[in-house]
């Protein structure tokens, strides 16, 4: 990784796939002019025997164990390229839930409660991420309740109480069903809303990026059709009629 450099925002992903999906047009923009970097949290390589919900989650990416890390960093360079040439990227070694904890052994548990032996990973996160000295953090809102994704979001909050300003997005495809994201939004632990319009580049470069994570797109949009087709309705939506992505301020926790 490079030196940090001053201004610049940093886009949390829980896994790979999550930045391209939700805030992908805002990043295609802001790489015209700056470098942004894109840094995944959650794809450490599991060591030992792997559980048999990762297995299964394997065989819904018709990936094999021993080949799924190197797929999805492949997937992930493809992406981080296709949305703009400045942008940098960044993986961390925190593992997955489903490698880390065999409580989350189900679609019920992996989007349920926290476990609370994941709890002190939310200070372990911000703090790798303060140390990217970022001017904007910008972390998913946990929409959908991925425990991945609200271990992410509790740690943008505690970088909020730590001084930093950081912005949520809102968990693509979690949000095309409109009432997971009005309980968030009624937590009262965000506000301020900020809009980013997408001109046809910035949307074709999200789509393109989109299109690189070959293993996850028939999982992720398995009940929502053509994935272009789906993102351009919901942006359209989230415009008011023009292509537009959507963000909110995180408060300190």
């Amino acid at each position: 990784m490079s030196a940090p450099r001053d201004g610049r925002t940093v886009y949390v992903a829980p896994h790979p796939d999550d930045v391209a999906l939700s805030c992908g047009g805002a990043v295609a923009i802001a790489a015209r002019d700056s470098a942004p970097l894109i840094v995944t949290l959650f794809v450490g390589q599991p060591d030992g025997d792997i559980p048999a919900f990762a297995h299964h989650q394997h065989e819904r990416w018709g990936v094999d164990a021993d080949d799924v890390m190197v797929q999805r960093h492949a997937e992930d360079n493809c992406a981080s390229r296709a949305l703009g040439g400045s942008i940098e990227s960044v993986w961390l070694d925190f593992l997955d839930a489903i490698y880390r904890n065999p409580g989350y052994d189900s679609d019920e548990t992996l989007f349920g409660a926290l476990q609370e032996t994941d709890l002190p990973l939310i200070d372990d996160i911000a703090r790798k991420l303060i140390e990217l000295d970022g001017a904007i953090y910008v972390v998913p809102l946990a929409v959908g309740n991925h425990v991945d994704h609200q271990l992410t979001f509790r740690a943008g909050q505690r970088l909020a109480s730590l001084g930093a300003v950081v912005w949520g997005y809102a968990d693509v495809p979690y949000v095309f069903n409109g009432r997971t994201l009005t309980p968030r939004l009624a937590t009262g632990a965000v506000r301020d809303v900020r809009v980013t319009y997408l001109d046809d580049d910035a949307f074709e470069r999200k789509c393109a990026a989109i299109d690189c994570y070959t293993s996850q797109i028939p999982v992720i949009f398995r009940d929502h059709g053509n994935h272009r087709a789906a993102l351009g309705e919901y942006h359209r939506q989230v415009g008011g009629g023009r292509m537009a992505e959507v963000a909110w301020r995180v408060l300190p926790t």
